[in-house]
């Protein structure tokens, strides 16, 4: 792997990492719903400066149009998804939510593999059973 790669895994472990637990440190202060509303707008706040200084305009709509459609999608389910996490954060330890939430890339690679035709490995088979069995290891 390339050093920006790394870099970039380093900053979503960091972002993913740490906002869980700034995440906990919300929702036992205010309760799910306030939190989703701040994370939302903290979120937007980013995003439009990524959009202001890093995007080029002639980004947005000049590709595929059907590629729009899926990131919309793919924003609405991510916002469910979102929403799920922080009322099982309001009520649940971290310790306990952030593991058993964090399988979902098991999930990517079963959708991948049935509706993108990826190769589902023996290796990745075990790949995904031992996060299982992490998840639960983390979760008792």
């Amino acid at each position: 792997m390339d050093g920006y790669t790394l870099f970039l895994i380093f900053i979503v472990l960091l972002g993913w990492g740490g906002g869980a637990i700034l995440d906990k440190f919300a929702t036992n202060r205010l309760g799910a719903n306030p939190v989703i509303f701040w994370n939302v707008v903290g979120y937007a706040i980013v995003s439009v400066l990524f959009v202001l200084f890093l995007l080029k305009p002639q980004e947005l709509f000049a590709k595929d149009p059907m590629g729009v459609v899926w990131a919309l999608v793919s924003g609405a389910v991510g916002a469910i998804g979102g929403i799920a996490y922080f009322m099982l954060l309001a009520n649940k330890d971290a310790s306990m939510v952030v593991p058993a939430t964090a399988i979902y890339p098991a999930v990517t690679a079963l959708l991948a593999f049935f509706f993108l035709k990826e190769s589902l490995t023996p290796t990745k088979v075990i790949g995904i059973l031992l996060a299982t069995l992490a998840v639960y290891l983390l979760s008792i």
